[in-house]
């Protein structure tokens, strides 16, 4: 359940997308790559748009890991700008792909 406190970051609110981001955030920067296709490719599937242009107005407060790569940064933005069913199904999917690039290398 999200509260109201104020430093919880957006994906606090439901723990299966708090841990595909965990598991986003400590992939590698390849890793983080394929998911942000992943995201993609599921946003035009559920007609959410993810574009690589900079959010206008944004710039000043790049402060979360993810701000570092511009698309995974649009893409972290629209998946939280997603109904939290939406949020939910692509959370597992992103676990379910890092889970499956983690079998391929073993």
């Amino acid at each position: 359940m999200l509260t109201n406190n104020p430093n919880k970051r957006w994906y606090d609110g439901d723990p299966t997308v708090s841990m595909a981001i965990s598991l986003l955030r400590n992939a590698s920067q390849d890793k983080q790559t394929l998911v942000f296709n992943l995201i993609k490719d599921k946003g035009v599937e559920l007609g959410i748009e993810v574009t690589t242009r900079t959010f206008k107005g944004f710039g000043l407060f790049k402060n979360r890991w993810y701000d570092s790569d511009e698309k995974l940064s649009n893409a972290m933005e629209v998946l939280r700008h997603c109904p939290t069913d939406i949020q939910k199904k692509v959370a597992l999917d992103m676990i379910n792909y890092l889970y499956n690039l983690e079998l391929e290398q073993i």
